[in-house]
């Protein structure tokens, strides 16, 4: 990986723990997150962009797009089911997803979702909060 695209990336992390935070310094780290996740989908670097990338919809900006993070999450497990990083994004993307709705039938749909995603974990790091999370749904 080049150097350049990790410096990239370190960049865009930073901006978003700068504080207090800016609604300039969320839009550059979203514009570097996008260039890098664009760059290589394969690579480690680029999955780790695309997660941060929905975080940046989930909670960085002024007005969260919890709709953006849940189109993301899924699309980058659904990509990368086996690393660390699609991994991750079912835990990041299952609160989201479970109290999105108050619809029973929605709730309902997107925990069938998030069960059958948690069958197919396998880091423990994510599987344990991922289970309690479900569980308290």
């Amino acid at each position: 990986m080049a150097p350049a695209r990790e410096a990239r990336f370190g960049e865009a992390i930073a901006l978003l723990n700068v504080q207090p935070r800016t609604a300039a310094n969320v839009e550059r780290a979203r514009e570097l997150l996008e260039i890098i996740a664009h760059q290589q989908d394969a690579d480690e670097v680029a999955q780790a962009a695309r997660l941060f990338l929905a975080r940046v919809d989930q909670m960085h900006r002024a007005a969260p797009d919890e709709a953006g993070a849940v189109k993301r999450l899924p699309a980058l497990h659904d990509a990368h089911p086996d690393t660390q990083w699609g991994q991750m994004a079912v835990l990041l993307a299952a609160p989201s997803m479970l109290y999105a709705s108050r619809d029973p039938a929605v709730r309902a749909a997107a925990l069938e979702e998030l069960e059958t995603r948690a069958a197919r974990i396998t880091m423990d790091a994510v599987r344990r909060p991922l289970h309690l999370t479900l569980a308290r749904a």
